[in-house]
């Protein structure tokens, strides 16, 4: 066959440098950032989890269907330095699940949405416990995020929280 001068004839593929190539709606992309940290799973290599980060964004949208209205954009992934048994299992275009990481914070104390409650003056608190032989107390908190475990809050130190309705309780001290 005769190519044009300029024409890649072959491309080279490190197997140990694999990327992932995600494709985002165009509503989704303000929540992700170069550098995020990215899980990777997906059924051809099942029971193990590659770990990545976004490597890169593409800034120019493209349809999928004539039937959606949304751009998709495609987000490059790189994926961490592999194990041996990793690169046995992997495969050129296998198919994987990607969840990017969008917030973390290892000292954050989330509680159930329900177990926040609001005095008359527009105050957040909780019913706390700092240990199971005290006395229930209102202690006050700041809500931050929501995160799948529930709310996120400041303010409050190690102990026991209460999930039910403080009206439940007795003797709740201020």
């Amino acid at each position: 066959m005769h190519v044009a001068q300029g024409n890649p004839l072959l491309g080279l593929i490190n197997p140990e440098r694999l990327q992932v190539v995600a494709s985002i709606e165009e509503a989704d992309l303000y929540q992700l950032r170069e550098g995020m940290s990215v899980n990777i799973e997906g059924d051809g290599f099942a029971g193990l989890t590659l770990r990545g980060h976004i490597q890169a964004m593409g800034i120019e949208g493209r349809a999928v269907g004539s039937d959606e209205t949304a751009a998709h954009y495609d987000v490059l992934i790189a994926i961490d330095e592999l194990s041996p048994e990793a690169l046995l299992r992997l495969r050129l275009g296998m198919s994987a699940q990607v969840s990017v990481i969008t917030y973390r914070n290892e000292q954050g104390i989330a509680v159930p949405a329900h177990a926040l409650h609001t005095d008359d003056k527009g105050n957040r608190y909780v019913i706390f416990c700092p240990d199971a032989k005290s006395v229930p107390q209102r202690h006050r908190v700041t809500p931050g995020l929501a995160v799948p475990q529930g709310v996120e809050v400041t303010g409050l130190p190690a102990g026991e929280i209460a999930v039910t309705p403080s009206e439940s309780f007795g003797n709740i001290t201020e």
